[in-house]
């Protein structure tokens, strides 16, 4: 539709009639409040979590020249904004709803990971699972109160929290326990590296049997009488 309604500008701008019949109404012109993609959170589910909503954007005949409201093609305020802004007004929250995205909060989350208060039943797993005993519908909770208690002033987005699922939480921690395990593979490989001239030596065929010195055999021989009983030890 929109290569269309692009082609009867073009059209109209030129003088001349396309090849297909003019429409009365250009369907990408049209004002609306619906949403492709990014979808407003659910109110249920916000309220759960913690995540203050926003009412719905009031939609006004604002015109459009290439699929984009007027108003937004020119910017005259210097004023910073935060790369998050169009997703937060899309989900209609007071902040984005985001995976652990800045240094603020992989430092909050490396902090607050291992919190007893996290913790859900007293089952041990290996430390690759270790996520199963993260309660992160808590963690979420948690997460979302200080969000809406940060300092508002602050605009680098690299120190903010933005709001959390506990979905996101989870994806998260696993993404760091496998981070963590491949690490440990690769230095495994490195310390198997320098230690092979020590491995060698112990699978070295000339040392796979050792002989240790003889030991005299405890008799009643005099002590100057020649020794005759020896153990070899291998």
């Amino acid at each position: 539709m929109w290569l269309s309604d692009e082609i009867v500008e073009i059209t109209s701008v030129l003088d001349v009639k396309p090849s297909f019949t003019i429409p009365h109404l250009l369907a990408t012109r049209i004002a609306t409040s619906e949403t492709f993609g990014i979808v407003p959170i659910d109110t249920a589910l916000a309220a759960d979590l913690e995540i203050v909503t926003l009412p719905p954007l009031k939609v006004e005949g604002i015109p459009h020249h290439r699929d984009l409201p007027v108003n937004t093609l020119c910017w005259l305020s210097t004023h910073p904004t935060n790369q998050f802004r169009f997703l937060q007004q899309r989900q209609r929250t007071l902040y984005p709803v985001l995976p652990v995205a800045s240094h603020a909060e992989c430092k909050k989350f490396n902090n607050e990971i291992n919190k007893i208060i996290f913790r859900k039943g007293h089952g041990r797993y290996p430390p690759h699972e270790a996520y199963k005993s993260i309660n992160f519908q808590l963690f979420a909770q948690s997460w979302n109160s200080d969000v809406n208690t940060q300092d508002r002033t602050v605009t680098n987005s690299n120190q903010r929290l933005y709001y959390k699922l506990p979905g996101q939480l989870e994806a998260h921690h696993k993404n760091i326990i496998a981070s963590k395990t491949a690490r440990s593979t690769r230095l495994l490989g490195q310390n198997a590296a320098a230690l092979q001239a020590f491995t060698d030596i112990l699978t070295a065929e000339e040392n796979s049997v050792i002989t240790l010195p003889g030991i005299p055999l405890l008799n009643d021989e005099p002590d100057d009488a020649p020794r005759t009983g020896m153990i070899n030890l291998s």
